[in-house]
């Protein structure tokens, strides 16, 4: 795993696609979340949850290295 997410292909920056988890339910989503957001933020990783509850926020999942998903 690395932690840039952008690297130089000729002119244009490319962006590396976020891994998803996909959980059981919202309460493992949450708990997978709290455990890894702590753990891969030292590597300069985000880490986002999405439950399914609104929208998703696209910009915030492109923002992130890894997703947590139900």
């Amino acid at each position: 795993i690395t932690s840039k997410k952008t690297g130089k292909t000729g002119n244009k920056k490319t962006r590396a696609t976020p891994m998803v988890y996909v959980a059981a339910n919202e309460t493992c989503a949450a708990r997978r979340f709290r455990e890894w957001r702590a753990r891969f933020a030292r590597l300069g990783m985000r880490v986002t949850v999405l439950t399914g509850e609104g929208a998703a926020d696209l910009r915030l999942v492109e923002r992130s290295d890894l997703v947590v998903a139900t």
